[in-house]
């Protein structure tokens, strides 16, 4: 079963990249003026960004937008560069550092820009499409609590593993803020922190190979793939949980699988689609939306991974 959901999803994003293309090559100005927009993500081609490059993609072709979609690690410059390309607007996943901060508060009168997936301020002049971060924190011990604790939900002798590669993420720091407060006002027995791809490699895998966990957390989905290479280099699937925030095609098969116990999921369709749609109305109205709708989260589990609406966030590309 978790072969041929691999399969199905690599084929679909395939196919998907394969009508995106056509679809820029073919598509004119039948409607009026066709807006350029960069859409900027941290690893643009990875697959977890499966359902919010879907999202946006359909927004574009319901508004004539044309989406240039790079992968950037240094976005204020990215961004410089698209905007000598005389780009309409933009749509970035901000990289944490102090020189796009800089760029977004100097350009803040004449810039169109839309935040994703960020918790990054001033929220008051960029809007930002993304869940709220703290209740994805809350989630994840309410996860960790109902697979782990006891009959009264009590965490005592569980022992947690805490992993971050990301926590120069706005967004991510969030969810891990608001996680710890809860776990730290708990029983659990031991709370280790693993931070970096470093430790994940090292100190992460030595540890569990010591059978010094019962669960690994984790809070965005690249991290969450490092988790499960350690898992399995370790030998320990079956005898230590994952839990985590974060679509990829590796989470959802080592869901399948059982190795991840529970993954926390965005409605990343409609974070990508409204991120599109939010932009199209300051670009056509000088103006954004009042209130960006809110992002629906969902616990997927093994158990309701094929429930109809569970395989809608899964499988966007399949719909």
């Amino acid at each position: 079963m978790g072969n041929r959901i691999y399969i199905i999803i690599l084929v679909l994003f395939l196919g998907s990249i394969m009508a995106w293309a056509s679809y820029r090559l073919l598509h004119t100005d039948d409607d009026g003026k066709v807006y350029e927009v960069s859409v900027i993500l941290n690893d643009a081609s990875s697959d977890r960004y499966i359902a919010c490059r879907q999202g946006m993609e359909q927004a574009a072709q319901d508004y004539n937008m044309t989406l240039t979609v790079l992968s950037s690690d240094d976005v204020a410059k990215t961004m410089r560069r698209e905007a000598k390309k005389d780009a309409d607007g933009f749509i970035i996943e901000p990289d944490g550092k102090f020189s796009l901060q800089e760029y977004l508060q100097e350009k803040a009168d004449t810039l169109n820009l839309v935040l994703f997936a960020s918790d990054l301020e001033p929220g008051e002049i960029y809007p930002s499409v993304t869940p709220d971060n703290r209740e994805v924190g809350n989630l994840l011990f309410q996860s960790l609590v109902e697979h782990y604790g006891d009959t009264s939900g009590n965490l005592t002798n569980v022992r947690v593993a805490v992993v971050l590669s990301n926590d120069y993420n706005p967004a991510v720091q969030t969810r891990y803020e608001s996680f710890m407060e809860l776990l730290n006002a708990s029983d659990a027995l031991w709370i280790e922190e693993i931070r970096g791809k470093n430790e994940i490699s090292g100190k992460l895998v030595s540890y569990l190979e010591d059978g010094a966990y019962d669960v690994v957390i984790t809070f965005d989905g690249s991290t969450a793939e490092q988790c499960i290479d350690a898992v399995n280099t370790a030998q320990v699937d079956g005898k230590v949980g994952i839990i985590c925030e974060g679509y990829s095609e590796q989470v959802i098969y080592y869901l399948d699988k059982g190795v991840v116990t529970e993954v926390v999921l965005p409605n990343e369709f409609t974070m990508g689609y409204t991120s599109v749609d939010a932009l199209y109305q300051k670009l056509t109205t000088g103006s954004f939306p009042a209130k960006i709708p809110e992002i629906k989260l969902y616990r997927v589990t093994k158990e309701n991974l094929y429930d109809p609406e569970i395989e809608k966030i899964v499988f966007p590309l399949a719909q």
